[in-house]
């Protein structure tokens, strides 16, 4: 394998808003957009048995996504038009459109001073190591021939970092895929947020820009999967919330998307570094139709200390909670059975035993332009929202040495190979344990049998 460019290397060895410490659950985690349903039907019900549905309650503007869900435009209350719906015959599930959020979070301290990209070190992932191993020798970069969707708040197109990271078209503009309206929430092609250029830099920065952000920090930031290539799905406003319906819709475009000039070329792991504690069949079947089209969608299980968020909690998705800067669970990560892996994602540095010397969370890419987290070009964030792109950096490594692993072998390999950090075996805290490139990229055999 071609060797990082020196500068990279030196700096992965030199290298949201409140700790969640002072947070209760958000209290917008119910909130819902006021006017709108998601109806299923079961595939059985006919066109005219639909049609009297939508006509009996009123909806209006009605789309429909491949998935197989409908955002209905309906007046009066929500909650019981939804209830009154499911209950109808021939209809599979009726939902609001819930608003989620992202989950990643800003820790107060930023001098990182040196080694700011811990969690790529040895006694976490080890990934310097793993990177210059003859013995993964390919003619580019790690993941070279991996696309991720990172479906979030958008991607900065013109980072110098990222820059080498986006498939482009025929005249060197980067593709991306953008589902948010244009309003005082969203400006097009831009992240207004800031939180998906940091999940991306996370899987795929590749650059030795040299380039210095706020506070004298200097750039150079790599991902785990610095040659893969990511695919922008903008879906959450610059707050941080984002709509089911809208969600959906990122997740089934992800899926059918193509390179325009190379049909081969499709996204194979999504990243969805967003959650909330409602459930959604909408974001269900999304994540179905993804399992079904060959690709893995990688889920932050939340930040709240609470049950496995939705829709890191479906089956089709891989539920990664995060672990600290001492190899330990973060105290904010959610738990529960649906919990597959946890990885680094920062500290709460609020809690004594969680903080080892400075570093709290994951330094990586923000936007180099003025966003939400006021932070410019590279900055800490911390969060499940930061464990997860870690495992789709380190899926697409393993996808890069073996093309022909199912979505469901990917995932056995990626569980089998943990570390077990919890109680010995499967446990809610930690799932089956920490996530290990190296065994991962080795694992020969899917029936849990390890080298």
């Amino acid at each position: 394998m071609r060797r990082l460019p020196l500068a990279v290397a030196l700096a992965v060895l030199a290298t949201a808003c409140q700790s969640p410490s002072f947070l209760a659950p958000p209290t917008v985690a119910s909130a819902y957009v006021e006017d709108q349903v998601l109806v299923r039907f079961e595939v059985e019900t006919g066109t005219g048995a639909r049609a009297d549905l939508r006509s009996k309650y009123g909806a209006k503007a009605v789309e429909a996504l491949p998935s197989g869900t409908e955002r209905w435009h309906v007046t009066g209350d929500v909650g019981g038009i939804a209830g009154a719906i499911a209950r109808e015959s021939g209809v599979k599930a009726a939902q609001p459109n819930w608003i989620r959020h992202l989950q990643g979070f800003t820790p107060p301290d930023q001098d990182y001073g040196n080694q700011k990209q811990w969690h790529l070190l040895a006694n976490y992932l080890d990934m310097p190591a793993i990177w210059n191993d003859s013995g993964y020798n390919v003619s580019a970069l790690p993941g070279a021939g991996v696309t991720v969707a990172v479906v979030d708040s958008g991607v900065d197109l013109g980072h110098p970092d990222l820059l080498p990271s986006f498939h482009k078209d025929g005249s060197g503009n980067p593709l991306y895929i953008d589902e948010m309206p244009e309003s005082s929430y969203a400006v097009p092609n831009l992240d207004g947020n800031g939180h998906g250029t940091h999940v991306a830099g996370i899987i795929a920065a590749a650059s030795d820009s040299g380039v210095h952000g706020t506070g004298g920090n200097t750039g150079n930031i790599v991902g785990v999967a610095p040659g893969a290539r990511i695919l922008a799905v903008k879906v959450m406003r610059r707050d941080g919330g984002g709509d089911d319906f809208t969600i959906a819709k990122g997740l089934d475009k992800a899926v059918a998307w193509r390179h325009p000039d190379n049909a081969a070329i499709k996204v194979n792991v999504i990243n969805l570094s967003i959650g909330g504690a409602e459930p959604s069949p909408a974001l269900a079947a999304s994540l179905a139709n993804a399992t079904k089209n060959g690709i893995l969608v990688v889920a932050a299980a939340g930040n709240y200390n609470q049950p496995v968020y939705y829709p890191a909690a479906y089956p089709g998705a891989l539920a990664v909670g995060a672990t600290n800067p001492r190899n330990l669970r973060a105290s904010y990560s959610c738990y529960g059975p649906q919990l597959a892996l946890v990885a680094p994602g920062g500290a709460d540095p609020q809690e004594a035993s969680e903080s080892l010397d400075s570093w709290s969370g994951i330094y990586s890419t923000f936007p180099s332009y003025t966003n939400y987290t006021n932070k410019l070009y590279y900055g800490a964030q911390a969060g499940t929202s930061m464990a997860a792109p870690v495992v789709a950096g380190v899926a697409a490594l393993v996808l890069a040495k073996h093309p022909d692993l199912t979505p469901d072998q990917l995932r056995m390999r990626l569980i089998a190979t943990a570390d077990d950090i919890g109680d010995p075996g499967y446990d809610n805290l930690t799932g089956w344990g920490k996530i290990n490139p190296r065994r991962a990229l080795d694992w020969v055999n899917h029936d849990g049998s390890t080298p």
